[in-house]
């Protein structure tokens, strides 16, 4: 790995090895919630499969906005909007789900290893939402950029 980074020439903390990184412990917490945690660890922890999701898709968005950026006047101004935006919206996602994490932890049976009774649904409404999220604050990243 370190000959090619040389060969390459990449600082360990170039954007590419980053977006590399988070992919890879996105995969990896996705293998771990799907191979070895319990329903109800599934749905508890089902914000961190989200938030590396959104985390990866903004990184490469971010990316390919830092290489294109150099034709605008006022390049430093956008990027740093956008992690500005990047930041807002990993709070919004993470308040979320500490929402979803308390109000799932009410229909938790005594043994942990189910619900007490049917979820809500409006907390089933949350979830969708949250799953759609990311595409949704990302869709809103790609209309900013293209507006500028």
């Amino acid at each position: 790995m370190r000959l090619h980074l040389k060969i390459l020439k990449l600082k360990s903390y170039d954007l590419r090895l980053v977006i590399l990184y988070v992919s890879a412990c996105g995969s990896l917490n996705t293998f771990i919630h799907y191979a070895f945690l319990g329903s109800v660890a599934r749905y508890q922890t089902f914000f961190i499969m989200e938030m590396f999701r959104f985390s990866v898709f903004f990184l490469i968005c971010f990316y390919y906005t830092q290489k294109a950026s150099g034709l605008l006047e006022n390049k430093r101004a956008i990027l740093e909007g956008l992690k500005t935006f990047f930041g807002i919206s990993l709070s919004c996602l993470f308040v979320l789900s500490v929402y979803i994490f308390l109000v799932i932890s009410d229909y938790i049976n005594s043994t942990d290893t189910g619900f007490t009774s049917d979820l809500p649904n409006s907390l089933t409404y949350i979830m969708q939402i949250y799953t759609w999220a990311p595409i949704l604050m990302c869709t809103i990243f790609f209309v900013i950029l293209t507006t500028i």
